[in-house]
């Protein structure tokens, strides 16, 4: 991200309710939360549930909301922090959590976020990783050792 000329990244995206995806350019995220990261993509998986959004059967009918960027399996690295994080730095090599919680409602509030009522995917509900970069709540990051095997970072 040093040529602050280079702007746009490539993305898959799934644009209209029909069987397939596009790859396009989108803008590289510039603003953050003050809980978010930028990572930059090294490498992703694809799964099931890539598979449903790509045939738009009658699962990704009833859910998906058009057009996002597609994907959620992957690992990377942090190249820029909101202002509050302090869990992660920039330079982790990071895979994520896929399931991003509220952390209000009466679930998470009990420490029960694998049933928080308010959770979002990522690459569903929020644009996901078949990307150049994406970016995610810093909560979800599980930081990678440096000398593990990036193949094998991005499947869940």
């Amino acid at each position: 991200m040093e040529d602050k000329y280079d702007t746009l990244m490539t993305v898959v995206v799934k644009e209209k309710p029909e069987r397939g995806l596009l790859i396009t350019k989108k803008p590289i995220p510039s603003e953050l939360a003050e809980d978010e990261v930028l990572i930059k993509v090294n490498y992703t998986s694809v799964c099931g549930t890539d598979y449903h959004i790509y045939s738009y059967d009658a699962w990704a009918q009833k859910r998906l909301k058009l057009p996002f960027t597609a994907g959620h399996e992957f690992s990377g690295e942090i190249v820029k922090i909101g202002r509050s994080v302090s869990r992660v730095k920039i330079g982790d090599i990071v895979s994520a959590e896929t399931h991003i919680i509220c952390g209000k409602c009466e679930f998470c509030l009990r420490g029960e976020g694998h049933i928080c009522e308010n959770t979002k995917i990522i690459g569903v509900d929020t644009d996901g990783c078949f990307a150049e970069y994406v970016r995610i709540p810093a909560m979800n990051c599980f930081i990678n050792s440096p000398d593990a095997n990036p193949l094998h970072l991005s499947v869940q």
